[in-house]
């Protein structure tokens, strides 16, 4: 066989774009497949995680138009995880069973980690879209590869963010307020902030720290207590369904600070937050990993997107997962084998100088985590989240101070 010369793979691929000419899409297992590469999609579509899920799937379901041009028999089988580690589990086992050469998951970090074990076990190579738990590429796994930032990444980005986004906006902010919840995302959120006050990384006095439990179902308590410590710029680290509480109490407690923003966190960006407060959900702010809008990828992303799903939001879950599947092809691309093995060594060699994330060169490191993803700032603006910080990649102007409700 002639020796595949990666370099020049690369070169051609960026040269001649995307494309599949036969990909199929199920929501169930099929029969073995020995030829063509088969991804198993295992996303959250019901359960606590069922509308970021949903997302995500619809990710996976662009896919056969994306990569059309690519020449390669694909099959994605997308199962659902139910928000459940042990159903996600389960249908891993299935999936591999089925005859699936790779899989692909799974937004929530407990069930992530146990597909990481199926994975691992079965010598099946695992791409995680999103799932930011630090210690899921500490396990030593072989097969393990991470598209997302870590916590402590999230964390450290948000907070520079931050800063890069005040500091561009002349906007100079002297107190914070943090609500945040009581997870483990959430303290290494807390810990991240208090480092860096303390090495005086952030430009203000971070007045009021709130923490709240993830199943609470009122926090107009919490909420009044943001109220009172009136700080300058309230910062929300919270899932969504957390999200929309702390935001409906701020507006029924009519407080309304400089700047709201959410560091790393989930909601302003996500489309059912956005249909739920339409023109109140204008002017808050996320920082966050984001899609990269002058990619050209990103651009032929969001047009076939909008394509299939015309009212729906090309946003953070639907990137990731989409350029999870784009690098699981384009490692079966550059290892000329659907085999286990190769499949391993190709995205451990993955080197690509462009993709749909912002951030630098796309590689994974020894321990299967791609490192330079990066923030970005978002405000949203009639309806949708568009970056405004970093220069250079903003789409429209920030706003300082918040306008109110």
């Amino acid at each position: 066989m002639t020796p595949f010369n990666r370099r020049h793979f690369l070169k051609y691929s960026a040269l001649t774009g995307l494309g599949l000419s036969s990909i199929s899409l199920f929501s169930g297992c099929s029969a073995k497949k020995k030829s063509g590469f088969k991804i198993g999609f295992l996303t959250p579509k019901t359960g606590a995680d069922a509308e970021s899920g949903t997302s995500c799937e619809r990710g996976a379901r662009i896919a056969k138009d994306f990569l059309k041009s690519l020449n390669v028999d694909l099959e994605v089988v997308i199962v659902d995880t139910e928000s459940n580690p042990e159903v996600a589990r389960l249908k891993a086992e299935k999936l591999i069973n089925d005859g699936v050469h790779c899989l692909i998951g799974a937004y929530n970090s407990a069930a992530t980690a146990t597909i990481a074990q199926v994975a691992e076990q079965h010598k099946i190579p695992f791409i995680i879209n999103m799932a930011a738990a630090d210690t899921l590429t500490e396990q030593g796994h072989k097969y393990l590869f991470r598209n997302f930032p870590t916590s402590k990444m999230l964390a450290d980005n948000s907070i520079s963010g931050m800063k890069k986004l005040f500091s561009e906006n002349k906007f100079t902010p002297k107190t914070g307020t943090l609500i945040v919840l009581n997870d483990a995302y959430g303290q290494t959120m807390l810990d991240a902030f208090k480092v860096a006050q303390s090495q005086q990384r952030i430009p203000f006095k971070l007045q009021e720290v709130i923490q709240f439990d993830t199943k609470a179902k009122d926090l107009s308590t919490e909420v009044s207590k943001i109220k009172s410590a009136n700080s300058d710029i309230l910062m929300i680290v919270s899932r969504i369904n957390s999200t929309n509480l702390i935001m409906r109490e701020l507006i029924r407690q009519n407080h309304s600070p400089k700047a709201i923003i959410s560091p790393g966190g989930q909601g302003f960006y996500e489309g059912q937050f956005l249909k739920n407060f339409k023109e109140k959900s204008d002017s808050l702010y996320t920082v966050n990993a984001w899609f990269d809008p002058i990619s050209s990828l990103t651009q032929r992303a969001v047009s076939i997107f909008h394509k299939y799903y015309p009212e729906k939001l090309f946003e953070m879950n639907v990137a990731f997962s989409l350029e999870a599947i784009y690098l699981a092809t384009m490692a079966y691309k550059q290892a000329q084998s659907n085999h286990a093995e190769k499949l391993q060594t190709a995205l451990q060699n993955l080197s690509l100088p462009e993709g749909i994330i912002y951030g630098g060169n796309i590689e994974f490191d020894s321990k299967g985590q791609r490192t330079n993803i990066a923030s970005v700032a978002l405000m949203n603006k009639e309806g949708v989240p568009r970056v405004v910080s970093p220069k250079g990649l903003h789409e429209t102007q920030a706003i300082f101070p918040f306008p109110g409700f």
